[in-house]
């Protein structure tokens, strides 16, 4: 049952309190005091297509006021940065980021959990585990290494509530991505915490996000993938023979999140892949068999991957 009436007071030294200063940005707050209240709220049951409870209940941000975005990028982003070792990787850009997505092994753990200095790129190499963000920060590190232009990002998902810009704070973020610009100009969004994860392809929930450019210090807004780069085409033909059998032939293109989402078939053996054929496309009904199941080379988390299944 959600709580009827609500209070956060603030407390602390009355020298202390003098210099805080309130922005009221969402929900109420009593005048000239440190107490905010919220009484008489109706019941809010959740519905699917509602959006998330932060982005309308009241909440308190605790930030110092006198510390600029800037100011802050710079002071997280300088605990961050090492030099890498003589024999750090060398490579193109893709050969970069597959080595940080394949062989540093994601450890999902949230901002909020870790130090205020995530280990080094360096660090992260030599132990071969990482949090989402320390690889993010390595796979920056080595691109910068070979000559590429890159910064770290640190961005918060759509599905969570807005920034509040006026209070500088990294725990504002839950997400990491690097931005690549080549030397033509063109401009990349690396994810690299999910090894299903392929080069140029981010979540949609930070498609569209706000985030934090470590490097600029400045809040920026992540870009939504073109439409052509996203979803899935299929294209199917039926054959009848005249004894009134048939065979369904369907041949599927993935991009984008769609090709994440089927790389996982790649740790399957062969028996349980045509098992999940069989259920995902109707091959599981009575009378009806697989006939042949085939797809592109998962493990190489290709721009475009393919199944085709009779």
């Amino acid at each position: 049952e959600t709580a009827l009436s609500q209070s956060v007071s603030l407390q602390g030294d009355e020298s202390a309190l003098k210099n805080v200063s309130v922005a009221a940005e969402n929900g109420l707050h009593a005048e000239n005091s440190h107490l905010w209240r919220l009484e008489d709220s109706p019941q809010v049951f959740w519905e699917s297509l509602m959006p998330p409870m932060n982005s309308f209940a009241p909440r308190l941000v605790m930030a110092f006021p006198s510390v600029s975005w800037q100011e802050a990028a710079g002071a997280f982003a300088a605990e961050c940065r090492s030099n890498l070792p003589e024999d750090a990787p060398r490579g193109d850009a893709k050969a970069l980021y597959d080595l940080v997505r394949r062989d540093v092994r994601s450890v999902t753990i949230s901002m909020d959990s870790i130090p205020v200095a995530p280990a080094t790129p360096s660090e992260v190499l030599e132990r071969g585990f990482a949090t989402p963000l320390e690889k993010a920060l390595l796979l920056e590190a080595l691109l910068r290494e070979n000559g590429f232009v890159a910064s770290t990002i640190l961005v918060r998902p759509r599905s969570q509530s807005n920034i509040v810009e006026t209070a500088p704070r990294l725990k504002s973020f839950s997400g990491a991505l690097v931005k690549l610009t080549t030397p033509g100009g063109d401009v990349a969004y690396l994810q690299c915490d999910d090894i299903q994860r392929g080069f140029g392809e981010i979540s949609g929930d930070l498609q569209g996000a706000r985030g934090l450019d470590l490097r600029k210090g400045v809040l920026v807004d992540i870009p939504a993938r073109p439409a052509d780069q996203e979803g899935t085409r299929r294209r199917t033909t039926v054959e009848v023979a005249e004894d009134g059998s048939g065979v369904v032939r369907h041949s599927y293109a993935f991009f984008g999140s769609s090709a994440q989402g089927v790389r996982f078939i790649s740790e399957l053996s062969e028996k349980e892949a045509l098992t999940w054929a069989a259920s995902a496309y109707g091959a599981d009904e009575p009378g009806v068999k697989i006939e042949s199941f085939a797809h592109s080379d998962f493990d190489k988390a290709n721009e475009v991957e393919t199944i085709e299944v009779s």
